[in-house]
């Protein structure tokens, strides 16, 4: 091999091992998916114009945790805000707040 050939073979492999230790150095020491989330979702409750909307989220995990990507059970009760009657016919819907583009 001549000189410019393995300076170039070096140089190659020198800049794949800076871009190797870049990425492993940027790298999260742990993923998402093994990081519990707080539990600020459940036993939520929505009164509004005499109805109650309580929001109830129970993640299905052998432990118990919800984490991102995780299964849980969501539930939505609907009832009449004076006398704690469930409605029938009622679907949960979302509507999009005025301005927002997502």
């Amino acid at each position: 091999m001549d000189r410019t050939t393995t300076f170039a073979g070096s140089a190659v492999i020198l800049g794949m091992a800076l871009i190797g230790f870049g990425v492993w150095r940027t790298a999260p020491p742990t993923a998402l998916n093994e990081i519990t989330l707080p539990d600020t979702w459940s036993d939520r409750t929505l009164e509004r114009d005499g109805i109650s909307v309580a929001l109830d989220v129970k993640p299905l995990a052998k432990d118990g945790v919800l984490r991102e990507g995780g299964i849980a059970d969501v539930q939505f009760r609907v009832t009449d805000k004076a006398s704690g009657q469930p409605l029938s016919g009622v679907a949960p819907g979302v509507r999009g707040i005025p301005g927002d583009t997502h």
